[in-house]
């Protein structure tokens, strides 16, 4: 019997006591898709969980720009509407849709439809035929590349200036200063900037509209940019209408009362050139008949070789029909034409959606405010109460700031003036710093030997107690004599060769002397007791062999900034103390036989010839060894036998049997190691 397993289920199929192989490949394959599907569905569910996130996290970040969009759009609307009358809301709403639907054919912005709107109202007034109006104004500014405002601000100041202020008339004056930024060297914005100069005098003069955009067309970029060819147009028709005494005899001659009649007559054209045949064409007399400088440099231009161009395109101005169009629509099919209208339907969405939401937000607002207003005694209190709290606490803040600061100033001042001595205190507490730790270190090292010592000394009668303190007492002063070395050292940095010098004769001649001297002093001891004092010393030795260590290894690099030793290093050489002779394990170089014979066996487990140099080390003190003065080789075998039981209960009793063997070993190992080295 086989069993087919798969993670969710179980199932047993016996055939002739062995399983089908078709069956065995199937369930095979069965378990493999599930496998497969399996990890499908989690990837999936993954998928669909960072999906729901960032679905989320869209959303809502889309519904804050959708209501920041819709806030602005409303208000912008609102200034509209202050400029209607009537029935205000429905005529928001209707003009809420122009606006939209403008937006998304034009691609300009809400922002700038609604500030063309406003303009539209305030210029025309609140008419049906706003919304018509801000479409002629909305697509020159899009042919023309300006802003909507711009744009109504050009077409109604020719069309209040003329008198016609309908529809059409506002469709032909941008008709016309389209085909003028064609003929001539100006722009729409130009045009829209400058043109409100020259309206008015040629309106009231009677002046063709062709005529004025013909002359524009005709001088820019020959007497002058837009700005100062509508100046000297101006004062051409200035001149006209408020005649020089030679003017008024010229129009007279040719039989006019005034400009004006000259102009509706005749045309500027005609005029101008009519007037110079009249003086036999005498430039000069021609120019003096008007008083202004500018308008010399225009009509001479206008009379002379520019005539015949201003001729050709005040014509031409008659077949401006439909030029604005075709700018607006050329411009619309171009790339960023097409991706301005796209954002403009996006920003319309937005709007919309936002709009939805903001009743909601509105009510919530206005909640928000009555409740604060209600509450607003309460609130008052809480802010005075966190002011007055804010009045005592900041001023005590600042104060403390103050003091503290006065102190620090006074601390630097301190030490600045005084550096020169308090520098070798500051370096000598260092020093001693450092060596307190490397005293530190070195006793810990050598506590496990100081307390064997420790042990042996306490056998050691009262009369030799007070020798230890004299033997000690050297350790304590050469410590001492470190710190004040070092201390001095520093203060005396300049002399530093000299310094190191004499801190080594001290050391040889006055330092390990003493302690050579303790040496000579055992000599005569008994032996046993020469050991345990040599022992015990030479704890005290090693920490300071130790410490001499660690003083040797410090280096003093000085900053760069530091004044007149900056980049130097300073360090220290001291020679070690001698050790006695005790005998014991060497970890390290060692002085040897210092105080008589003594034996060094290399310990190496196994090594013949430290097995030799412990034979012969018994020989020499009077010892035997068992098997014939050589040291046993023992070896030891752990071999259980076994017989049945369960595996868990054998390998624990495995475990603890050879513990005991082990503990076996350890004792016969320390007995024999006991009696065979025996007294002889």
């Amino acid at each position: 019997m086989k069993q087919v397993r798969n993670n969710g289920f179980q199932t047993t199929i016996v055939i002739g006591g062995r399983m089908s192989r078709s069956l065995r490949n199937a369930f095979r394959s069965t378990q493999s898709g599930a496998t497969a599907t399996a990890r499908v569905m989690k990837t999936s569910a993954k998928v669909v969980a960072a999906a729901s996130t960032a679905v989320g996290a869209a959303s809502a970040a889309g519904m804050a720009v959708a209501t920041k969009s819709a806030v602005e759009y409303q208000d912008q609307l609102a200034d509209t509407s202050t400029l209607l009358d009537g029935d205000v809301a429905s005529k928001v709403s209707k003009l809420s849709k122009n606006v939209k639907s403008l937006s998304v054919v034009t691609g300009k912005t809400t922002t700038d439809m609604n500030a063309g709107l406003y303009q539209v109202v305030s210029a025309f007034g609140d008419t049906a035929d706003s919304a018509r109006y801000l479409e002629v104004a909305s697509k020159a500014a899009v042919g023309g590349n300006a802003e909507i405002a711009s744009s109504v601000s050009l077409l109604s100041s020719v069309t209040k200036g003329y008198g016609d202020t309908t529809v059409e008339a506002t469709q032909k004056v941008s008709d016309l200063a389209f085909k003028t930024v064609k003929l001539g060297e100006t722009t729409f914005p130009e045009l829209a900037a400058n043109m409100g100069k020259v309206i008015p005098i040629a309106s009231a003069l009677g002046s063709r509209q062709e005529e004025l955009f013909g002359s524009m067309a005709t001088l820019t970029g020959v007497t002058g940019n837009t700005a100062e060819v509508s100046t000297q147009l101006r004062a051409t028709y200035q001149g006209l209408l408020q005649p020089t005494g030679n003017m008024q005899k010229a129009l007279e001659a040719l039989g006019y009362a005034n400009g004006k009649a000259a102009i509706e007559s005749e045309g500027l054209g005609d005029l101008l050139i009519k007037l110079r045949k009249l003086v036999n064409d005498d430039e000069v007399a021609f120019s003096s008949l008007f008083g202004s400088v500018e308008a010399k440099s225009a009509v001479l231009a206008l009379t002379g070789s520019q005539a015949e161009n201003f001729a050709k395109k005040t014509a031409e101005m008659a077949t401006a029909s439909g030029t604005a169009e075709a700018a607006f629509l050329a411009k619309s099919k171009t790339a960023k034409g097409l991706f301005n209208r796209l954002k403009s339907v996006g920003n319309v969405i937005a709007i919309n959606i936002g709009e939805k939401a903001l009743p909601t937000l509105v009510r919530m607002s206005e909640y928000l405010l009555d409740a604060f207003e209600t509450h607003q005694p309460e609130i008052n209190t809480f802010i005075d109460s966190v002011a007055s709290i804010a009045g005592v606490v900041f001023p005590a803040l600042i104060s403390s700031v103050q003091v503290a600061w006065e102190k620090l100033t006074g601390v630097y001042r301190f030490l600045s003036g005084n550096w020169n001595k308090i520098e070798p205190i500051v370096v000598g507490v260092t020093a001693a710093f450092l060596a307190f730790k490397v005293m530190t270190s070195a006793i810990n090292i050598a506590m496990g030997a100081y307390r064997i010592a420790m042990l042996v000394a306490t056998a050691v009668t009262t009369g030799f107690a007070s020798v230890m303190a004299v033997v000690t007492s050297p350790v304590f002063l050469v410590a001492a004599a470190i710190g004040l070395v070092i201390g001095a050292g520093w203060a005396l940095y300049k002399n530093w060769d000299t310094i190191t010098k004499g801190l080594s004769a001290f050391w040889q001649n006055n330092v390990m002397p003493v302690f050579a001297g303790i040496g000579e002093w055992f000599s005569g001891i008994f032996e046993g007791v020469v050991k345990i004092f040599k022992g015990y010393v030479n704890i005290y030795v090693n920490i300071i062999n130790l410490i001499v260590d660690k003083l040797n290894g410090i280096n003093i690099d000085i900053p760069d900034w530091v004044p007149g030793i900056g980049g130097e290093t300073f360090g220290i050489s001291i020679p070690k103390l001698p050790t006695f002779a005790l005998g014991g394990v060497a970890t390290g170089p060692s002085i040897f036989g210092e105080a008589g014979p003594e034996m060094a066996i290399p310990l190496k487990r196994g090594n013949r010839r430290s097995l030799d140099l412990l034979n012969q080390t018994a020989q020499m003190l009077g010892v035997s060894s068992p098997k014939g003065g050589t040291v046993e080789e023992l070896h030891y075998h752990y071999s259980p036998v076994i017989q049945g039981g369960e595996p868990s209960k054998v390998d624990r009793v495995l475990k603890d049997n050879f513990e005991e063997f082990k503990k076996f070993t350890r004792r016969d190992r320390k007995q024999r190691r006991r009696v065979a080295f025996s007294d002889g």
